[in-house]
């Protein structure tokens, strides 16, 4: 497994006087280096951190970098020999324009000192900058740049820059500027996915207390789980896809007769044999028990991540949220479906997308609940979790089953569901999954339809009775019976109001309605709605008319 988060320590001053909030004590920076001398923390330059992102190059255990982005003299009296006592290296950000203005600010006496001392020199550009607002950042930057290795006669490879947002047109005009790396303003870890032109900083103020400082040092840890059962075909690019992001794997295993187990073992998976109960819950609550790390992300074995999205993930568990939605994209060949997608990326025509929940603290208060299409959201919001909403997909492809397996599965579940409606019949989850059975893999809108109206019935503000009555209305034709679903949807649903939308603009202009399909068409557009080029086909169509 990958080194997972590399932290990139960095300080304004040290001075006794504490005159802002970016001035650390002497006494409180030194405290920090003999934890990272006791602790064996291995200061790496950020040569070595670029060779580790670009080219795979090992790093020792606990490596972490050191850097200083103020130009004040403090830093040479003060910082520089508890560095040195400790034979630690650092690399200094430099401001070109303030270099010897005053007493107080480092000269180039100082900064040659620095170099004739093998610490790394950098171009740091003001903090009060922010690069993506400037008409050319390149030209700032390569002004600064050789106005600093004018004064100091040497290259200059390395850059402290302020940036919001940070695009990838930036990130190419700062490479374009010289520079071999940069550390932006984002206080995150430096993960195996990162750029080397968008490295981020955990910024040490008086507001990092020693507590903090450890913390700070650490990346939180994450347990990748799964349930699996014959899964041979798909577990391998599943594990391969998640094996660098996961401090552990955990696969329980409920019954497999093939290589799923042998597989996983492969890459380092903890296998727990579990009997089958007829309980999906049970189950998944079985790796959530048995996990030991920090927080949870739960995948299928025939669902895979983009490895651009792992680090994506990494960073995510360093935020103050206890949880996260995702987004499943489920592929299909299934165009005339209300929900569909058209899409190129993959080999089929498109997919379906609906948000998850995957990842989450690691706390027992937080278990999965109901037997079929089981969730952690209920246990979520009992627990007043803070929920945080990504753009991350997950890519799901069950389709590769085939259709007799899905058609099985489905079916099992409605027999699941049945079982649970015996049990509580005012079950409106349960209710949904048979109506959608019936619909989607029995072919029986009119025996999927009263089901859907309990659930309505019982819990008007559950949107997945208003979501699929109006996909079954969509299918049997009958658009005016739909349009007060999605009305409806659109208060219910805040996330999907979008979508929702576009799905209104067709029921519209089905019913010749050309201004009020206009109207959803455009309030589709304008909250991004990710079918925009049906959307705009359409309309020229309606505008025609």
């Amino acid at each position: 497994m990958k080194k997972l988060g590399i932290p990139l320590l960095m300080y304004r001053n040290i001075a006794p006087v504490l005159r802002d909030i970016f001035t650390i004590s002497p006494e409180e920076f030194r405290k920090q280096i003999d934890l990272l001398k006791k602790e064996d923390y291995s200061i790496i330059s950020l040569a070595d951190l670029k060779e580790f992102l670009e080219n795979d190059k090992d790093l020792p255990e606990n490596s972490v970098i050191l850097g200083f982005d103020g130009n004040s003299r403090e830093l040479i009296d003060i910082a520089v020999p508890i560095l040195k006592e400790n034979d630690f290296h650092a690399i200094f950000f430099i401001n070109p324009d303030v270099i010897g203005k005053s007493e107080s600010e480092l000269n180039l006496e100082d900064i040659r000192y620095l170099l004739e001392n093998n610490f790394e020199i950098g171009l740091n550009v003001s903090p009060e900058i922010n690069l993506s607002q400037l008409l050319s950042a390149k030209k700032l930057l390569q002004e600064q740049k050789e106005k600093l290795e004018s004064a100091l006669n040497t290259k200059i490879y390395y850059l402290s820059y302020s940036a919001d947002p940070i695009t990838n047109e930036l990130l190419n005009q700062i490479k374009d500027s010289g520079f071999e790396a940069a550390v932006s303003s984002r206080d995150l870890l430096n993960g195996k996915y990162l750029t080397s032109f968008d490295l981020s900083r955990r910024q040490i103020t008086r507001k990092v207390n020693f507590g903090k400082f450890i913390k700070l040092l650490k990346s939180p840890t994450l347990s990748v789980c799964m349930i699996a059962k014959n899964e041979e075909k798909f577990i391998g690019k599943c594990l391969e896809s998640i094996k660098d992001i996961a401090n552990e794997i955990i696969v329980v295993d409920t019954g497999s007769d093939d290589k799923t187990k042998e597989i996983a073992s492969s890459y380092g998976a903890k296998i727990i044999d579990y009997k089958w109960e007829d309980d999906f819950s049970k189950a998944r609550n079985v790796y959530v028990e048995n996990a030991a790390k920090d927080w949870i992300f739960a995948i299928d074995a025939d669902e895979t991540l983009e490895g651009k999205d792992g680090v994506k993930i990494r960073q995510l568990i360093e935020m103050d949220f206890d949880a996260f939605s995702f987004i499943q994209r489920t592929y299909s060949n299934e165009e005339n479906d209300v929900n569909f997608v058209k899409s190129e990326e993959k080999e089929f025509s498109g997919y379906l997308s609906v948000p998850t929940i995957r990842l989450f603290r690691n706390l027992k208060n937080f278990h999965y609940e109901d037997a079929v299409h089981e969730t952690i959201d209920a246990s979520l919001m009992k627990n007043k979790a803070k929920l945080g909403n990504t753009d991350i997909a997950i890519h799901h492809y069950e389709i590769l089953k085939g259709k007799g397996e899905l058609k099985r599965k489905q079916l099992n579940y409605m027999e699941y569901s049945k079982k649970r409606l015996a049990e509580n019949p005012k079950d409106v989850k349960a209710l949904c999954d048979i109506g959608l059975a019936y619909f989607k893999f029995m072919n029986d809108a009119e025996s999927a339809i009263p089901y859907l109206l309990k659930a309505k019935e019982i819990d008007e503000t559950y949107p997945r009775s208003y979501i699929d009555l109006g996909e079954i209305y969509v299918s049997l034709k009958k658009y005016e019976e739909a349009i007060p679903l999605y009305e409806k949807l659109l208060e219910l649903e805040s996330e999907r109001k979008a979508d929702n939308y576009y799905n209104l603009g067709q029921l519209y202009q089905a019913l010749n309605e050309k201004e009020k399909a206009i109207s959803a068409f455009n309030e589709a557009l304008r909250l991004g709605c990710g079918k925009r080029e049906d959307i705009l086909r359409r309309l020229g169509t309606l505008n025609a008319i």
